[in-house]
Formats: C-alpha cells, sequence, structure tokens
C-alpha cells in the first residue's frame, strides 16, 4: 500500500487519502509519525509511549510524504481508513459522442452514479460521429435469495480477451487496418447491455483485459470550464488527420475517467479529468498525440509498454 500511494495510484480518487497515519524511517535513523492536521494520534499519550518518534501533524508534510516518490523515508507502516465490504451493479450502454457530450456538460452522471467512465471509439463512423459505450456502477444490496457468486460478465467478451494474450486480435488488426473503425465499433457493441453484479473489487477488476500487451498513454485534464471536452474534441481530430494522412490506426477506444484531485505535492494528478488511450502503433502514435497534449495545456501521467502478460508472468516463477 505505501509503495503504490508515493507514486499517486488512483481509484475514485487518490489512494492515498485513505492512509490516516505514516510511520517512517527518515535521514540518520530518525523515526517519524506523520498524520494531517487534525490527525488521529493523541499527542500527549504517544509521546510519553514512543519517546524515539517525532510525531509531525501537519497537511503539508502529509501531503509531500504521501506522494514522496520514497525521498522523504523508508515507510514501514500505516493505518488506513477502510469501509465495509459492498457489492456494485455495473451497467453498459451504448451512445454517441456528440450526444454524451451534452450529459457531460450538464454534469448529472456524475451526480447520479456512483462510478463513470466512457469509452470512445476514436475513428469516427460513416456519419461522422465516434460510438461510445457508457459503464456505470453503482452500489447494490443484494437480496437474500441471490447467488452473486454465479454472475458473470459475458463470456464471449472475456474469452476475447483471452485469445488476444496470443496475439490473435492483433493479427487481425495488422490484416485489416482500414477497417479499425468497423472492428472496434464491433467490439464496443459487444459490450453494450451487459450487467455485473459483484463485490466491488470483482466488478473494478476488468478481467482478461488486463493482460492484453500494448502501448499505452494516460494524458490529464483540467475539467473546469469543461476544458477536457475541448480536448478530447481535438484529439479525435488529431487520430483522425493521422489516420488519412499516415496512415495511422488506433486498436482500441480511447477511456475517459473521472477522477477526484489530489493534494500530493508530486502527484501528476492535480487535475480531475483523464484520458487513457491505447494505440496501435506505439511511440510513434504517442508522439502524435503529445501534440494535443500540448496544444490543450494537459499533461502526460505516464507512457507504458503492457507487455508483462500471465504467460511471461508464468516464466518469472
Amino acid at each position: 500500500m505505501p509503495d503504490i500511494n508515493t507514486w499517486s495510484a488512483i481509484g475514485k480518487g487518490p489512494l492515498y487519502e485513505m492512509i490516516l497515519s505514516y510511520d517512517l524511517v527518515g535521514s540518520e535513523g530518525k523515526l517519524y509519525r506523520i498524520e494531517k492536521s487534525k490527525g488521529i494520534t493523541n499527542r500527549a499519550k504517544f509521546e510519553s509511549l514512543h519517546p524515539d518518534f517525532i510525531l509531525i501533524q501537519d497537511d503539508k508534510y502529509y501531503n509531500a510524504v504521501s506522494v514522496g516518490l520514497g525521498c522523504l523515508g523508508i515507510i514501514y507502516s500505516v493505518i488506513i481508513e477502510v469501509t465495509e465490504a459492498f457489492y456494485l451493479k455495473e451497467e453498459r450502454s451504448l451512445a454517441s459522442w456528440k450526444s454524451e457530450k451534452i450529459n457531460l456538460i450538464k454534469g448529472d452522471v456524475f451526480k447520479n452514479n456512483f462510478h463513470y467512465e466512457l469509452m470512445i471509439n476514436p475513428h469516427p463512423g460513416k456519419d461522422g460521429d465516434h460510438l461510445c459505450v457508457i459503464t456505470v456502477r453503482n452500489l447494490y444490496q443484494p437480496n437474500g435469495s441471490e447467488n452473486i457468486e454465479e454472475k458473470r460478465r459475458k463470456p464471449f467478451v472475456e474469452l476475447l480477451a483471452r485469445i488476444n494474450r496470443k496475439g490473435i486480435i492483433n493479427f487481425i488488426f495488422n490484416l485489416f487496418k482500414s477497417s479499425s473503425d468497423e472492428l472496434i465499433d464491433s467490439t464496443l457493441k459487444s459490450l453494450a447491455g451487459d450487467v455485473f453484479i459483484n463485490k466491488s473489487y470483482k466488478v473494478f477488476h476488468i478481467g482478461d483485459a488486463n493482460y492484453i500487451p500494448s502501448y499505452s498513454s494516460e494524458i490529464g485534464f483540467n475539467m473546469k470550464d469543461n476544458h477536457y471536452i475541448d480536448s478530447i474534441d481535438e484529439m479525435l481530430k488529431v487520430i483522425e488527420k493521422n489516420k488519412i494522412e499516415k496512415k495511422l490506426y488506433h486498436s482500441a477506444p480511447v477511456a475517459l475517467r473521472f477522477v477526484a484531485s489530489s493534494n500530493g505535492f508530486l502527484s501528476p494528478y492535480v487535475w480531475p479529468g483523464y484520458l487513457y488511450g491505447r494505440d496501435y502503433n506505439g511511440q510513434r502514435y504517442f508522439r502524435c498525440e503529445r501534440n494535443v497534449q500540448c496544444y490543450r495545456k494537459g499533461y502526460v501521467c505516464f507512457a507504458k509498454q503492457n507487455a508483462l502478460g500471465s504467460i511471461q508472468l508464468s516464466k518469472c516463477k
């Protein structure tokens, strides 16, 4: 937990905000407990029991340590605030980008759902619009007669992801590059209508798609004044231009997710809106998308090659 928080891992928001207290070893072997200004530790009792510790209850220190990349010391113990286990109901539906933009501007999709995200076909259809899949996840209270453990996502979709571990779908995209828009449309349509109910961590786990080898980049944009919508429109224009002029194609949707901003001093997630896209031509395409990042005052959170799937992991044993 301390490891993923020091580089600002996120869920619905910064995961480090679950941590109420850090114990760490600083320079010269000094021991520290660091908390927010209104920390949970009783100072008088703590200092009498642990005179070898330095207790710091200050928001500035907390935000520095929470996303400090390990620079401020070795975190060896944390106190985490948790909630009761809960269930989620996941529903997916189709929409067009033009129509969904209106809903995003209104903002009701954020108010009415526990979790909302969007996947967009980066290539337009014959009507010039982009097909989308909307995913909403909301709290669910099962009744006593339901067997939640038997509920699963669409098995065909999971099968496709499993097949592609061996690069079969990559081969199909290589063979039919010019049909990428239709192939992605078909993929999105296969996801629509799916309803999945289970424990929260099983719903948030997207399954075999995690093991698909791919290049990906994540670009953050400010949500103020719907700035991010203009950024997506600009990115889609760049993608289409590169498709026509340079024969560069995407093989996966662009995913848009919304995350609460972070107070961590070194966190890249200072704005609560993010674009996440996997591209077909790897690093060359990432450089093209960077033009959008610079033009729209976004920033690259990270770029990576996801190549360590289950087969590669098995070889590490």
